[in-house]
This record gives C-alpha cells, structure tokens and sequence, in this order.
C-alpha cells in the first residue's frame, strides 16, 4: 500500500505528464518516486570551502577515494555507491568516460579542471565500503563561497537532490554568511541534518565548549527547533567519527522511509511551484501578438537548419579522417613489405592476418569513436534547441539526455574476428596469387569499404535523428503555443485545461504545506 507521500508524488507525476509544458519537472518527479519504492537515501556532504569535506567522507567510507589537498580540491559533484570499484566521469553533453584513482584528480580538482572548463556534470564511484551497504549514496560537493563561483553554484544545484545533509563547520572560523544562506537554501529539500564541527583537534577543550555551545544557539534558531545534535570530529586523525558513523549508518536502516517522505514532501512542494512559474511563462508566451510569433519562428527554424548543418559537417569528418588513416596504413604496410620476402606462404599468411587485425582495429576505433561524438552531439542539439527556446519564446523546453560511454577499448571482439575470418578466407588468397601490390591493394579497400559503409550509416542515423530531435520540438512549440490554430473550439479547450491544472497543483501544493 502506498504511503501518503507516494500517493502524492505520483498524483503530481500524472498532472505534470498530461502536459507538454512541464517534461522537466515529471522527470524530476519520476526520480523521487524510483527513491521511494527503493528506499535509496542521498546523503551530501556541505558546506563552505576547505572544512575538510573530502577528507570526512574518506574517513567515513574508510579509504582514500577522494582525493583532498590544501587548495580547494572538489571541483564538481562526486557521487559514492556500493558496488565493485569503478570511476567514472559524466559531461553535461551525455559523455561518460572511465577514470582511474591516477586520473579522478585531474576532472575534479580545481588546479587541473579550473572553473570546470572541461565541462563536467558529476564524477560517479562505486566502493565496497560496508558504510554504504544498506542503499546508501554518499556525495561529495564543492565547496561554496570560495572565489571559484562554478563550485557554489554545483552546490547549489546539488542540494536539491539530497534526502539527508551531513552540514559541515570548523572551529577554525565562525559560521558566517554565506553558510547561513546555504543552511537555509538546503533545509528546503533534505528531509534530515547531521552536523558536524571538524578540526577539533586544533583547539583545546575550553575553546571547543565555546564554539559549540556559539553553533547549538544559532543552528537552533536557524532551524526553528530547540536543539540540535553537533558532532565534534576531526576526520584527518579519525577523531569523534565512530558516533556520527553509527547514526548515518542506523537511521540508514530504520529511519530511511521517513527521511525520504520529508525529503520528498519539501522536493515535491518546490516542484509544483516550479512548474506554475513554467505556466506562468506559458502565459507570457501565449499573449504575444501574431506578427511576434511569425519573426521567432522564423528564427526558430533557422536555428534548427543551423544546427542540424553543423552536426552533419562533424558526421563528414569521419570521411576526411579516414582518408588520412587509409594514407598511414598503406605506409605502415610498406615499411613491413620486405619482411613478407622471407616467408613461406604459411608465415606469409599469419604475418599479414596479425597486420590487418592490427590495422582493422584502428579503422573500427575511428568508426566507434565518431559513432560516439555523433550520439553526443545529438545531447549538445537538444541543448541548444533548449536554449534557443528560452531566448525566443521566454519558457523552458526540457530533453531527455542520453548518456553515452565512450572509452578506448577496441571494438568487440566477435565483430572483429568476423571481419578477420572473412578477409583471411575470401579475399587474401586470391591478392596473394597476384603479389604484394595486390595485397596490400586488397587490404586498402576492405578498410575503404568499411568506413564508407559506416560513414553512410552513421551520416544517415544523425541527419534522421536531429531531424526527430527538430520536427518534435517545431510541433510541441506549435502546439502549446496554439501557433496557426484556427479552431476557436481547440484553443478554449486548451486554455480550460491549463486553469484546470494551475488550480489542481495550487491545490496540491497546499495539501503538502499542511503536512509538515
């Protein structure tokens, strides 16, 4: 049986999915619901720059799987599950590229990814720490207030997303401003807050009293209640951990439901607020005269043939890129030519079946990795689509982005050998019959083959996706907007269901104020 909670979360879920407006806000509510059934809780850890973030969380998780330093070091989110070790790096375009412990640094540092000029969304790791066992994912965030603005506002943004908040102070400076507005921006969606003074070990026990017993009066005035349990720790000497530690890991098995219907409750009454501002916008849009509507969607449509021009000229590379490779094969092929003069037709056979594995693996790279920035750039298409939207029509239009892993390991294997088998059985005896010229002629052209094949396929699969990606929003925009609608009957039938939903989430908005 649902919860009161759930019930309302996927009240919200059909509302916001009966209309094209708010795409962006149902996916945020399909997110709460999967949290719920799944009894998954978020735990972030935040707070101002340098209060030792990153070296609590390797304390609590019980190893070094965060790198920390004495300049501000998180640079972006870093999400920790349970799960066989693994890192990996997640782009705001949908890339997703695999990292090691060695190079996790060089994303999520501010020294080596200054201002996030790499342009990452969020680092994701799996650990087998115990702590995290119990469906437990710990995050890790920048630091805010620190001149690097980026790192405040991935904060931000972050906060959202958290069930519970692990606050972080320090005895070595007061809590201040910028704090108090972050405490305050983040009690608007966790549903429970632990907090914890670090580097105790800095100061003695007199001036530790004093600085806590400042922090419980103005945590409790800042959170509206009586009192507040504040966790002394020093996480560089694994001071006063084992206490917080066995809360997180005991409301984590028996208080998660009710952290996450809080935490859901305040997500889901920002949400619905959310969306009547995207009406609101609607509105705006709804009331522009007609002649303003013919001149944006005029420019509408020329940012899509824009677009859609500049990605079909990435999908040509492939062919201008395979043709140089096609030039650095053949002279690899030449420098090894005398070789075939001393061996025996068996040799002869296996000397070039490894060279054109070999060099069929280079050509299937070129392929798989531009299969990969076509798939990404079909997420950067949608993002400027997005953009252009708000800049012409003032409201939101939200896509759905699709991840895509991309790495350097060599294309699989069946496939390959396939390729291998084929060639090595139909054309290279044949070439051999005739000498090398006819070789490595035979050779050329089966990587020739191959690349205009794909080049077509993938040049095709782009050009028919983008215009799917164009045509959709082009007739949503044209339909929300009532662009060209004539029918007076269609347009009041609209306008009715929208006052229908305005009313209905107001509604809803209020039931959930009143169960707090």
């Amino acid at each position: 049986m649902d919860s009161l909670i759930l019930s309302k979360v996927k009240m919200a879920g059909i509302m916001l999915g009966a209309s094209e407006l708010c795409n962006a806000e149902e996916a945020q509510i399909k997110a709460i619901q999967e949290k719920l059934e799944q009894h998954h809780m978020t735990v972030s850890v935040i707070g101002q720059f340098k209060r030792g973030k990153s070296t609590l969380v390797n304390a609590l998780l019980g190893e070094n799987i965060l790198p920390t330093g004495i300049i501000p070091i998180t640079a972006a989110v870093t999400l920790i599950r349970y799960g066989e070790p693994s890192s990996y790096v997640h782009f705001k375009n949908g890339k997703v590229q695999a990292a090691t412990a060695e190079t996790l640094g060089s994303f999520i540092s501010e020294q080596t990814n200054p201002d996030n000029v790499l342009g990452i969304s969020h680092v994701s790791l799996t650990t087998r720490s115990p702590f995290l066992k119990n469906g437990l994912t710990f995050v890790d965030t920048p630091g805010v207030g620190s001149v690097h603005k980026h790192n405040s506002e991935a904060a931000y943004a972050f906060v959202k997303e958290s069930d519970a908040v692990i606050f972080m102070l320090s005895v070595d400076s007061p809590i201040n401003e910028i704090e108090i507005e972050f405490l305050r921006n983040a009690k608007e969606y966790a549903g429970k807050f632990y907090f914890a003074v670090n580097k105790i070990d800095t100061v003695d026990e007199a001036e530790l009293s004093a600085y806590l017993y400042y922090c419980q009066k103005l945590l409790c005035t800042l959170m509206e209640v009586d009192s507040v349990h504040i966790y002394p720790v020093s996480a560089k000497k694994n001071i006063g951990l084992e206490e917080l530690k066995e809360k997180l890991t005991g409301d984590a098995a028996s208080e998660v439901q009710q952290i996450l219907e809080e935490s859901s409750r305040r997500k889901l009454i920002n949400i619905v607020t959310s969306s009547l501002g995207q009406l609101e916008l609607y509105w705006t849009a709804l009331k522009m005269p007609l002649s303003q509507f013919h001149s944006r969607f005029s420019r509408m449509n020329a940012a899509f043939s824009e677009i859609q021009a500049h990605g079909l000229e990435d999908a040509a590379q492939l062919e201008l890129k395979g043709a140089e490779l096609l030039e650095t094969l053949r002279a690899q092929y030449r420098q090894r030519e005398p070789l075939f003069d001393f061996a025996d037709d068996v040799q002869l056979t296996q000397q070039l079946t490894r060279l054109y594995s070999q060099q069929l693996t280079s050509v299937e790279t070129l392929i798989r990795t531009t299969a990969d920035q076509l798939a990404i750039r079909i997420n950067e298409l949608k993002q400027e689509l997005s953009d252009t939207v708000t800049r012409l029509f003032a409201m939101e239009y939200h896509y759905q982005m699709t991840e895509r892993t991309v790495s350097d390991e060599e294309a699989p294997a069946d496939c390959h050998r396939q390729r291998v088998d084929d060639f090595v059985s139909n054309v290279l005896p044949g070439a051999m019959d005739l000498g090398s010229r006819a070789i490595e002629t035979a050779m050329m052209d089966s990587y020739e083959t191959l690349l205009r094949t794909e080049t077509q396929v993938l040049t095709q699969d782009f050009a028919r996706d983008s215009k799917e990606v164009c045509d959709q929003l082009n007739a949503t925009l044209n339909s929300i907007l009532l662009y060209r609608e004539e029918n007076s009957s269609t347009v009041a039938q609209r306008i009715n269901h929208l006052n229908k939903l305005i009313k209905k989430l107001k509604q809803l908005r209020e039931d959930l104020q009143r169960m707090a």
